[in-house]
């Protein structure tokens, strides 16, 4: 496991939204990565991610494939396995994290994704664990009133997606916790965590990715996820590991 410098926070108490701390009548937790599963930013996130590779001596990635094989497993263990240094990682994600804000107005969420969140945070409490860093996040969440979740834990926050999952996964007191995810990585990390992961097909990583990575269930559409999220069991089609 990594641990970038400032990196490494997180915080029992401090929540990005106000929402009743009661679990009467909640189902559970369902945390959500960010990039390619919430917001439509694969164009936007690559091309500021090779422009800073570019300014870093001996930056080992540098195409469109490099890149997304970043998100097989952890983004900043590969990047690090690949030869980059702590400090050329911070230089390079600090870039992209500039880039972004100055791009918010041109980004999306995907069709359908909001009214999904809207439908599950009646029911469930919501998180949001991403590579991306957290102030970010809460500015694009905020521009696009999206304030359904009950705190965001960005790169800022820690390296490591297992790490946060199960510090969300201790807070649980009754139901299952869920991890969306549209890379073979968020995948593996929810794994690692001993979550339940579900594989979003309209992000990052293709079916055919997510299906290597086995997770218990694929789905389709934001109202696919709405639906097995919201009944007790689902559809043989979409559970994975249904032979």
């Amino acid at each position: 496991m990594i641990s970038l410098p400032c990196i490494y926070y997180l915080s029992k108490n401090k929540h990005f939204y106000t929402y009743q701390d009661s679990w009467n009548g909640m189902n559970g937790i369902i945390i959500f990565d960010y990039d390619g599963t919430i917001i439509d930013s694969l164009d936007t996130f690559m091309e500021l991610f090779l422009t800073a590779c570019q300014n870093e001596k001996n930056c080992p990635i540098s195409t469109p494939t490099e890149f997304l094989d970043l998100f097989q497993g952890n983004m900043f263990e590969k990047m690090m396995q690949r030869g980059m240094t702590k400090e050329s990682i911070l230089r390079v994600v600090y870039q992209v994290r500039d880039g972004l804000y100055a791009h918010h107005s041109t980004l999306s969420t995907f069709p359908g994704i909001k009214k999904a969140i809207e439908d599950l945070s009646k029911k469930h409490k919501l998180y949001i664990i991403t590579s991306n860093d957290t102030n970010v996040v809460k500015d694009f969440l905020h521009i696009k009133k999206l304030e359904f979740f009950i705190d965001i834990y960005g790169s800022d926050k820690g390296a490591s997606k297992v790490d946060k999952i199960q510090h969300i996964n201790q807070q649980i007191q009754h139901g299952e916790v869920f991890y969306v995810g549209d890379t073979v990585g968020d995948i593996i990390e929810g794994k690692q965590a001993g979550v339940t992961t579900i594989g979003v097909t309209w992000g990052w990583h293709s079916d055919y990715q997510l299906k290597q990575s086995a997770p218990n269930y694929i789905v389709n559409t934001p109202q696919e996820l709405v639906d097995i999220l919201s009944s007790n069991k689902t559809s043989p089609l979409s559970k994975t590991n249904q032979h």
